[in-house]
């Protein structure tokens, strides 16, 4: 059995509509790390998920189920919860690519320094 951290995220929009999100980093996060996480995220706990190196996918829900309203839609995620798990050596290359929790950190800490910036996640033409 091989340790795995679970990053688990959400996206809420201003009218508190939610979308969840998790993501799999090979190794058991430290004390440390989570110290370093929560220091990097804005407030303790948000980030622009397609902003960090690692790819954290964005969990909008443009153009489905809902319409894009601009009065409450943003860019920003939020950080639920960091979880280790054991999975077993056959599950591994199904779940990731090599991604280490170590890495993670270091990519949410280099996309802070830089300074994260906002957009308008507003659906393309062509995802309608």
């Amino acid at each position: 059995m091989t340790e795995f951290t679970i990053f688990s995220y959400m996206y809420r929009d201003g009218d508190n509509y939610k979308y969840s999100g998790r993501s799999a980093f090979r190794g058991a996060i430290t004390d440390d790390q989570m110290v370093r996480l929560e220091n990097a995220f804005d407030d303790g706990c948000y980030f622009i998920a397609d902003q960090i190196n690692i790819n954290i996918p964005a969990v909008f829900p443009y153009p489905d189920p809902y319409e894009y309203n601009a009065g409450s839609g943003h860019c920003w995620h939020e950080f639920l919860d960091l979880s280790v798990k054991e999975v077993d050596e056959q599950m591994i290359d199904a779940i990731i690519d090599g991604r280490t929790i170590d890495a993670f950190v270091q990519d949410v800490e280099t996309a802070s320094k830089t300074g994260l910036k906002e957009y308008d996640p507003a659906p393309r033409e062509s995802d309608l």
